[in-house]
């Protein structure tokens, strides 16, 4: 034993031999630090347990929260593929679901505007690319690249969300006033479900453009457009007028739907052409 006083080292006793100061507070004090520290030791241990057991809970929280994400996205993606392959094959089966094609009715609605969207910007801008091939220097220094994707496909994918929207109105108003009671759901389900076909030829649409042949894609683009907002609603009234039509002969009601559709469409293309292609001009004028 060694005095924490004075230094002197002797075998054993209570206090040193050189100086009298209590070698048992020594002893006592060392040993209650050791065990202070080991009980510190235990105590950081056990919190580093703590903090691993807890990033531990929460990563697995988080992987079962995303594999749950993806699992929902895998099942819903399966569902909406045997609804495509099914109402492919056989489009007028949304007559008589009713309302159960209401959600993917909306999906393929939307697959149709963002493809037909998507091809008129592509269009657009190659035409704009060979417009003005070979004469950069008057707009800019660089190669002109055409129109900002905002300027063409934001208005485009827009003007077909609006416009189907303007179509599923007008069929529901007319054929609730003279022909069978669906509703509005019901019928957002039966139109997007028609819309199956389209997606595919919007789909040969784009590839073709994508693919430079303008001319044939153009001309494809057109066709899908007046398939989507004329012929198939046109089907559509037809189809839903002669299966019960009420107070007013169904030659009637399908001259009201095309008056109230060429007055619509009349004054809600002019707003559109006149905003978006005023914006086209100023960006082209701008480089």
């Amino acid at each position: 034993m060694k005095c924490i006083k004075c230094g002197f080292e002797q075998m054993e006793g209570k206090f040193c031999g050189q100086c009298g100061t209590s070698l048992s507070k020594e002893i006592h004090g060392t040993n209650l630090s050791e065990k202070e520290g080991e009980l510190k030791k235990e105590e950081q241990a056990a919190t580093v347990d703590n903090t691993s057991t807890q990033n531990f809970q929460e990563e697995t929280k988080g992987d079962s929260h995303q594999q749950a994400l993806n699992h929902t996205v895998t099942e819903k993606t399966k569902m909406y593929g045997s609804y495509f392959v099914n109402y492919l094959k056989q489009p007028s089966i949304a007559f008589s679901t009713r309302g159960e094609a209401f959600t993917h009715g909306l999906i393929s609605m939307a697959i149709v505007a963002f493809l037909m969207a998507l091809s008129f910007y592509l269009l657009v801008r190659n035409f704009a690319r060979a417009a003005f091939e070979g004469y950069g220097d008057l707009f800019t220094d660089a190669y002109y690249s055409g129109p900002s994707l905002f300027s063409v496909f934001v208005y485009a994918f827009i003007f077909m969300i609006i416009s189907m929207g303007i179509v599923v109105i007008l069929l529901y108003i007319i054929n609730h006033l003279f022909g069978t009671a669906y509703q509005l759901k019901e019928m957002i389900g039966i139109y997007g479900t028609h819309l199956v076909p389209i997606i595919v030829l919007t789909g040969v649409t784009f590839l073709l453009i994508l693919l430079k042949s303008n001319t044939i894609g153009g001309y494809l683009l057109l066709f899908t457009l007046g398939l989507v907002l004329t012929s198939f609603p046109l089907y559509l009234i037809s189809s839903l007028l002669t299966r019960q039509s009420k107070n007013l002969e169904p030659l009637y009601a399908y001259l009201i739907y095309i008056i109230s559709v060429a007055i619509v469409f009349g004054i809600f293309v002019f707003v559109m052409m006149d905003s978006a292609f005023g914006r086209m001009l100023d960006q082209i004028g701008y480089y």
